[in-house]
């Protein structure tokens, strides 16, 4: 168990400063392209922007050789980054210290990451395949009502109102502190908080900590916002 354990923290350490090396290189990459990489290349081929070499050999998870997580916006500037990896050690004080206890990035499935100064590294991301289909344009059959029977209806009894459901809400809800100009702050639902340049993200809290009277803590946009169907 004591070689084991040994071997675990050694493990994180690689990754640790794996990430914390890589925070130089996107900033310097960044100044060179002024904009984060689109993605990262293979394990251990080179970070390159046009034909000038950033990186010579991209660094990997020491264990699995599998490439870290990394996500940027989908814009065409890439203004922002982040990466992820999973630490061996749950007790690493390293992932409260992030506020990723609970989980981070994409499906909740780490406790460790770095990103750049403009957005919060503690959100989750959910794969597409957990999202419902957005709704297409193309012609679909429409299928014929079955006939029904008819009932005679009491003419003095009153109609029924019908009954309205509430709205969905997302199993898992990420609460930002919205944007509200002169306005005081509130805490709601987005789907996106990253497209909003959210700086904070507080899971499944609904007063997000009661924080949203900072400007600071507060989304620079409304795209993100969760919309119900």
């Amino acid at each position: 168990m004591g070689v084991s354990s040994y071997f675990a923290q050694a493990h994180d350490y690689h990754r640790k400063k794996d990430l914390k090396d890589l925070e130089i290189v996107m900033e310097y990459y960044y100044d060179v392209a002024t904009a984060y990489p689109f993605a990262i290349p293979p394990c251990g081929e080179p970070l390159m922007y046009n034909d000038r070499v950033i990186l010579d050999s991209f660094p990997c998870d020491p264990t699995t050789n599998e490439p870290y997580a990394y996500l940027t916006d989908g814009l065409t500037q890439y203004h922002w980054y982040k990466i992820y990896t999973h630490l061996e050690r749950n007790t690493d004080q390293s992932i409260a210290l992030i506020g990723c206890s609970d989980g981070c990035g994409p499906g909740c499935a780490y406790n460790f990451g770095v990103a750049s100064s403009n957005i919060s590294i503690t959100s989750c991301v959910w794969p597409e395949s957990d999202v419902s289909p957005m709704p297409t344009n193309e012609p679909t059959e429409t299928p014929q009502p079955t006939p029904q029977p008819t009932t005679k209806t009491d003419p003095t009894s009153a109609p029924t109102e019908p009954t309205l459901s509430p709205a969905p809400t997302p199993a898992f809800s990420n609460y930002v502190c919205a944007p509200g100009g002169g306005q005081p702050g509130f805490c709601e639902v987005f789907d996106d908080p990253d497209r909003s340049l959210c700086p904070f993200v507080y899971p499944n809290d609904q007063t997000c900590q009661n924080q949203c009277d900072i400007r600071d803590n507060r989304c620079k946009n409304s795209s993100g916002k969760y919309k119900p169907e």
